[in-house]
């Protein structure tokens, strides 16, 4: 079991590297760019729910609804329906 909280942490850990590069990212916004942002955010969002973190997925979430193409509102309203 102690492998198994290792392995969580670590992905934790790389979890919150990849949303700082993406946060990063959001300073040079190119409206090219926006969808691709969007989708490494839905990416995220998905990785926090296989950890049991629905508050930091519903906080990305909430993001791409703001954000995202119609397509990708969309695939996050699902994922937060299965959070509720």
């Amino acid at each position: 079991k102690r492998a198994d909280e290792a392995a969580a942490e670590e992905l934790k850990s790389v979890m919150a590297s990849a949303e700082a590069a993406v946060e990063k990212s959001l300073d040079d916004k190119d409206p090219e760019e926006d969808n691709f942002e969007a989708d490494i955010k839905l990416d995220i969002a998905k990785a926090y729910l296989e950890l049991n973190n629905s508050f930091a997925a519903h906080e990305i979430l909430q993001e791409v609804l703001r954000e995202g193409s119609t397509a990708q509102q969309t695939k996050a309203q699902k994922l937060l329906e299965q959070i509720q």
